[in-house]
């Protein structure tokens, strides 16, 4: 993957989470201008140091070296700054959450899908009710 792409994505997802440079290069246990470079681009992450920062971002080494973008929206439900991270569907988004979320709503359009077959199997009952109502009336001249 192209270190500049995956810097980008690192700084954007860093600033997401409000954590400064020097906070990371902290944790990470390097000087703020080293981990400068690795935003930039200017240097190769390894694996090791992908998984570190992964975890830090609450993210995955495989979201990090993915082509995916993240792109940055700005979310009106939290004030001026608030900022939500809007990523393509292959972006890992904090895998059990998100295949919760999903099965949450697949199950409530099963749910609403299965009311609305019986709704119309109702209608269906009385529409043949009428039907033979009205060819029996029909057959006896009323």
């Amino acid at each position: 993957m192209n270190n500049r792409r995956k810097g980008k994505k690192i700084q954007r997802l860093r600033e997401h989470h409000d954590i400064k440079q020097a906070d990371m290069a902290k944790s990470l246990g390097i000087s703020q201008s080293r981990y400068s470079e690795l935003e930039s681009g200017a240097v190769d992450i390894s694996d090791e140091r992908t998984e570190q920062i992964a975890k830090l971002l609450k993210t995955t080494p495989e979201f990090l070296n993915s082509p995916d973008d993240v792109e940055l929206v700005m979310n009106h439900n939290h004030g001026n700054n608030g900022y939500n991270v809007i990523q393509n569907v292959q972006q890992h988004m904090v895998g059990q959450d998100f295949m919760q979320q999903i099965t949450d709503q697949l199950g409530q359009v099963i749910k609403d899908q299965s009311e609305l077959l019986k709704e119309t199997q109702k209608d269906r009952a009385r529409m043949l009710e009428m039907l033979d109502y009205w060819s029996k009336n029909k057959a006896r001249g009323k």
